[in-house]
């Protein structure tokens, strides 16, 4: 009975405080599928994904973000891969983002969409209105982004963490 009592307090102080952060960061299989997807907007050239290491102290940076470099095999930058996550109405749902070596987004990919809810954010129609901008773009969901029936905080979310990602891709260039 005492047993019971204490999974059952254990229980609730993990959905209180939530998940530890060792659980956060993303599985090798999702990276795998990120790096496979980003090399298709390079067709020509085999990219090699080298890790960033990054300061968790800036000011940018969430413990969800997973950053490479995209280069091609003499060392040249092609761009970034970011693998992160965002916050829809009831669960984090991961995505990627691929930047060229301008800061301009090419590609923004949901990989793993867990609600049942707001899944209209991962359609291209609504992704293309991040592509092919300078870095530097500001984006506000509801005015140069398109607001979505049924996904609103999943939208807002992913606009958020765009312009965050954005913010810090363009510090590793300082």
């Amino acid at each position: 009975m005492k047993s019971s009592l204490n999974n059952i307090c254990l229980l609730a102080l993990l959905v209180i405080v939530g998940t530890p952060a060792a659980l956060a960061t993303h599985p090798e299989k999702l990276i795998v599928k990120a790096e496979k997807l980003a090399g298709k907007n390079w067709g020509e050239f085999k990219v090699i994904k080298v890790p960033v290491d990054i300061d968790p102290a800036q000011p940018y940076y969430i413990q969800s973000d997973t950053l490479f470099r995209l280069n091609q095999h003499n060392g040249e930058l092609l761009g970034y891969l970011v693998v992160s996550s965002a916050t829809g109405r009831f669960e984090k749902f991961d995505y990627m983002v691929v930047y060229k070596e301008d800061m301009s987004i090419v590609d923004i990919k949901i990989l793993v969409y867990r609600s049942e809810h707001g899944y209209q954010v991962s359609t291209k129609g609504w992704i293309k209105q991040f592509l092919n901008h300078p870095g530097e773009k500001v984006y506000v969901y509801g005015q140069n982004i398109d607001a979505i029936s049924g996904a609103t905080i999943s939208g807002k979310s992913l606009t958020d963490n765009i312009n965050r990602l954005n913010l810090l891709i363009s510090s590793l260039k300082k």
